[in-house]
């Protein structure tokens, strides 16, 4: 079910491990660490701790004339079930989510999961507010938009993750700038591409390309989701 996939998909993007409080401790000989000492390293260690913990979550989604309302609010369902896991398993993470056609137009700006004083509504409940924009897909632009999202974060703590969820129907001329700037989100900032297909005309082969593109392994099978078929999956639960 989806919530079952969001779940998934945000264990998947998060790193494991990470040093605990009792991991150090102070030593008894005259060499031991003073309070002042032990209470810096733990707090290093804890701020290690939640930056392996944080995830940096770029969602890309096709608000293009291809994809029917149906599939469009089944996106959002998907994305809000993403968030809703997230702030029980990731709480110190960020979002951002852009929506795109033949051209992206950034939703929600990289923000904190919750509520807070600077963001009344929850991204939860500002994703539930998103309209379909409609119009042709072209897959370069969201790209271009999520690489200018990290490039802008004031530190490199956490992970970053970019999710596309499209039919990524697209020109084949197109589809090679959306390659080369998925390479660049990889390179640049280490981030790890999701593609998840939707619609009952999914270009696999061309999201595939686009995974291949930010996989840092050349060799071995790509895994991509059709979200067709998570759909399904929902309607039968």
């Amino acid at each position: 079910p989806p919530a079952a996939a969001a779940a998934a998909a945000a264990a998947a993007a998060a790193a494991g491990g990470g040093a605990e409080k009792g991991d150090v401790g102070m030593q008894e000989d005259g060499d031991g660490f003073s309070p002042a000492s032990v209470m810096t390293i733990h707090k290093e260690a804890a701020a290690s701790q939640r930056a392996k913990s944080r995830i940096n979550l770029v969602l890309l989604v096709d608000g293009s004339s291809s994809v029917t309302e149906e599939d469009f609010r089944t996106m959002k369902d998907f994305c809000k079930n993403l968030v809703r896991s997230m702030e029980e398993t990731h709480k110190d993470s960020s979002i951002a989510l852009v929506q795109f056609n033949q051209l992206s137009r950034v939703e929600i700006a990289m923000r904190g999961l919750h509520a807070s004083e600077e963001h009344p509504l929850s991204a939860y409940e500002e994703i539930e507010n998103i309209k379909q924009l409609m119009g042709s897909t072209e897959l370069y632009a969201p790209i271009n938009s999520a690489r200018k999202i990290l490039a802008e974060l004031d530190d490199n703590a956490g992970r970053n993750v970019v999710c596309m969820l499209s039919d990524g129907q697209t020109h084949t001329t197109e589809l090679d700038k959306a390659a080369e700037e998925a390479k660049a989100l990889r390179d640049l900032y280490g981030a790890t591409l999701f593609a998840l297909g939707v619609g009952r005309d999914v270009d696999e082969q061309g999201l595939g390309r686009l995974l291949k593109s930010a996989c840092v392994m050349d060799d071995g099978p790509l895994e991509y989701g059709s979200y067709f078929c998570l759909r399904k999956m929902k309607n039968r639960g």
